[in-house]
């Protein structure tokens, strides 16, 4: 499938395949001024795990989750990235991934990404960019990763 086109100064969404993902893996990258962030997931059986996502436009003061302390994240404009049903944590509270869970990627557009926090199965990241962004998600490719392109205008 051909990708969707960038969505400017709104909220993207998309649902998932799973109720529950656990995380694996995570990078973020920029390449010919497209940064892009990828989200791996465990696969449950020869299911594509991958969770409900919604990517909005945010400001600072930016604060972790669920603690509320301060959260700094470089960058001039800032995306929030809400994994519903997506952690790093299985049903015993053991990490599915150790990390890292923050990038700062040469290039531009993304200047930095943080993990904000990951409770009761919801995890948030902040993404810093340097210019206000137009996101998409890339259409699932039958795998459990989940991959975010952002441009900025």
């Amino acid at each position: 499938a051909s990708p969707p086109p960038f969505a400017c100064g709104e909220t993207v969404r998309r649902p998932g395949s799973v109720p529950l993902a656990h995380l694996a893996g995570f990078a973020a990258a920029n390449e010919g001024g497209v940064g892009r962030i990828t989200f791996t997931f465990r696969s449950e059986g020869n299911v594509a795990s991958t969770p409900d996502v919604e990517i909005r436009p945010a400001t600072p003061p930016f604060t972790r989750d669920p603690s509320g302390l301060p959260l700094e994240v470089a960058g001039t404009a800032f995306l929030t990235i809400v994994l519903q049903g997506g952690t790093a944590l299985d049903a015993d509270y053991n990490p599915t991934f150790d990390g890292p869970f923050d990038a700062s990627p040469a290039g531009s557009p993304i200047v930095e990404v943080r993990r904000a926090g990951d409770f009761e199965a919801v995890s948030s990241w902040v993404v810093g960019l340097d210019g206000p962004p137009c996101v998409r998600i890339l259409p699932p490719d039958g795998s459990s990763r989940l991959v975010i392109e952002i441009e900025t205008r």
